[in-house]
C-alpha cells in the first residue's frame, strides 16, 4: 500500500515522532517534506543539505548532523519534527549523497570523511543557516553518532 506524502505530513502532527520513525514510509513521507538546498562552501566544494521550515518565522535555527548511516529518511523525519516544533532546521550531507543501512558500507563511508572538507561543509552551512532569511539569530547544532561527534 502506498501513502501519499500530503496525507502523511499533514497527519503527522498526531503522532509521536517514535511512530514515524518505526515505519520507513512515514519516514519517508516526513522526509520529503524538506526542501532540498545546494550551496558552495567558502573552500569550494558543492554540497547539499534538506531543509525544514516551521509554520512561524523567524525562527531559532539548528543544523543537524546525520549518523553514520548518512543523510537518511530518519535525519530527515528529526529535521522535520523540530520545524513542527517551531525551529528552521537543516540536515546537511557529509557523504556526497551516499545513504547505507549495511555497517560495512557505513564503516568505509566515515572512514571516506576528509575532516577539513567536514570541517568547511558545517562551518559553511552554518553560516548560511544563521543569514537565512526565516532564521531569527539563534542558533544551535545536534548530531547523532558520527555527527555527534
Amino acid at each position: 500500500m502506498q501513502i501519499a506524502r500530503r496525507n502523511v505530513v499533514l497527519g503527522m502532527a498526531g503522532l509521536p515522532l517514535a511512530a514515524v520513525l518505526a515505519d520507513p514510509r512515514l519516514a519517508w513521507a516526513a522526509a520529503q517534506s524538506l526542501e532540498n538546498v545546494s550551496l558552495t562552501t567558502d573552500g569550494g566544494l558543492n554540497v547539499a543539505a534538506a531543509l525544514a521550515v516551521p509554520a512561524q518565522t523567524p525562527a531559532p535555527a539548528i543544523l543537524l548532523v546525520h549518523e553514520w548511516w548518512g543523510l537518511n529518511d530518519q535525519i530527515k523525519t528529526m529535521a522535520a519534527d523540530l520545524a513542527k516544533q517551531g525551529y528552521l532546521a537543516l540536515a546537511v550531507d557529509l557523504y556526497n549523497g551516499h545513504v547505507t543501512d549495511k555497517p560495512d558500507e557505513a564503516r568505509k563511508l566515515v572512514g571516506g570523511v576528509d575532516g577539513a572538507a567536514a570541517t568547511d561543509t558545517v562551518g559553511s552551512w552554518l553560516r548560511w543557516l544563521k543569514g537565512h532569511q526565516l532564521a531569527s539569530g539563534k542558533s544551535a547544532t545536534i548530531g547523532w553518532c558520527f555527527g555527534g561527534g
